[in-house]
């Protein structure tokens, strides 16, 4: 695995290591780069559960000074325009454009959350902690085929497990981050919720949006 995230890939004109490339984010870049050998060790000793758990290996006590302005291909859907528009610092884990942002101002998500949907307002507050970031992952439920619609479920119900996992919890799988999922395009008033990814969003999200109003899961 060292091998891998630390082998030399192009960039931009010159060459860097995979893992600067592809998760540039503290702490965990420093210590697969410069401690990777420490924390596979670390690591072993502690699933023979010889040892307890160390803040000095914490790979996801994010510092979000390294995080950059979250780049997304989503810009025409309401939600996020919105959100876009009114400037509110949106963050991702990679300065190119990625399928999930941060924001570490939930309060002011939910204000402009009840703006938006005015129907569902005040049920914000009862979904999201605003004491905690939020993570927000857009996805795709549905597809429009003539006059039916199709169900996708790849590649979102990894994504959707992938970063819920990886952002939403700490070392002790307790919850340090919302989780709004966006289902972004429209779909039918009645839908399977039998899926595997509508069981991987009823799993993960504190909130859900589908055809812009609140899902309750």
């Amino acid at each position: 695995m060292l091998n891998f995230v630390n082998e030399p890939v192009p960039y931009r004109n010159r060459t860097i290591k995979r893992i600067d490339k592809d998760f540039p984010i503290q702490p965990a870049n420093e210590i697969l780069k410069n401690k990777g050998e420490a924390f596979i060790n670390y690591l072993v000793d502690y699933i023979n559960q010889d040892i307890t758990l160390s803040k000095k290996f914490n790979l996801i006590d994010w510092d979000f000074n390294f995080f950059s302005k979250w780049s997304h291909r989503y810009k025409k859907t309401r939600l996020l325009k919105v959100l876009s528009n009114n400037k509110l610092p949106l963050l991702s884990y990679l300065t190119n454009t990625t399928k999930a942002g941060f924001t570490l101002d939930t309060s002011s998500l939910i204000k402009f959350l009840n703006k938006i949907y005015p129907k569902d307002s005040g049920k914000f507050t009862q979904k999201l902690n605003d004491k905690l970031p939020t993570l927000i992952i857009p996805t795709l439920m549905f597809q429009k085929r003539g006059d039916k619609y199709i169900y996708k479920v790849d590649p979102g119900t990894g994504e959707i497990a992938a970063f819920a996992e990886l952002f939403s919890k700490d070392l002790q799988d307790n919850k340090n981050m919302n989780v709004l999922i966006y289902v972004h395009v429209p779909g039918p008033d009645e839908f399977s919720t039998n899926t595997k990814l509508f069981k991987a969003i009823k799993y993960y999200a504190d909130c859900l949006i589908i055809n812009e109003k609140i899902y309750e899961i």
